[in-house]
């Protein structure tokens, strides 16, 4: 085994050359922190024959989300931007790299996935991985958007389960981005079928607003509680 990160760490928000660690918040212990120069790993979750399967689609993931301006043009509506648009992208790639990080969320025994429940889409999520193949038909539609404030809105938060219009979707923040994947084979819910990836069509990628989100009032309450 090896010390394999779940997120990636490309995707952990650091300006280049900065000497500062990282600072983990606790959500189970207010006031706790703790730093960190390499981010989350897991060393009891794959080999590095394992890990060598999903580097390609890591790296293309990873150069998709932080330099977004390459391969999408904005949205824009009376000069305010409403999103991104890609017509050219790597579909199999980017898909199999959202997917393979779903799987790391849901294998991994560390408590900031302890939040991460997918039954028997792990498995499933597994099969897709080995046989490299994003559209085989296990109801992972996968749809993104990305915060509107690039500052905090690109720290990372766990990953976790819920529900919209009752269908059970996985969500993970990576560099500012919400990536969202469907784990049910009913249809996915209508806020994210205009998003939703299909190969061969262009990717539309929604924008957030960050300061009146959820995500928003919990970092406040975090960072608030956190010791002078």
């Amino acid at each position: 085994m090896i010390k394999a990160h779940i997120i990636p760490a490309g995707l952990y928000a650091r300006p280049e050359k900065s000497k500062e660690a990282l600072k983990i918040i606790s959500t189970d212990n207010p006031g706790r922190t703790r730093k960190s120069w390499t981010g989350i790993y897991d060393d009891e979750l794959v080999c590095r024959a394992c890990e060598d399967m999903w580097d390609s689609w890591d790296a293309y993931g990873i150069d998709f989300l932080r330099n977004i301006e390459k391969y999408a043009k904005p949205i824009l509506s009376e000069g305010r931007l409403l999103g991104y648009q890609s017509d050219d992208y790597d579909y199999s790639q980017l898909k199999l790299f959202f997917l393979s990080v779903a799987w790391r969320c849901g294998a991994s025994g560390r408590k900031e996935f302890c939040l991460v429940k997918l039954g028997p889409y792990q498995d499933k999520l597994k099969k897709v991985i080995e046989n490299r193949n994003p559209n085989e038909p296990s109801g992972f539609d996968v749809s993104f958007t990305r915060f509107d404030d690039t500052n905090l809105g690109t720290a990372l938060l766990n990953p976790h389960c819920e529900r919209f219009d009752g269908i059970n979707y996985l969500s993970i923040y990576m560099y500012g981005f919400i990536v969202s994947v469907k784990m049910d084979r009913r249809p996915g819910a209508s806020i994210f079928r205009p998003l939703t990836m299909h190969s061969g069509e262009p990717l539309r990628i929604a924008l957030r607003n960050f300061k009146n989100s959820p995500e928003h009032r919990l970092m406040f309450k975090m960072a608030r509680d956190v010791p002078r």
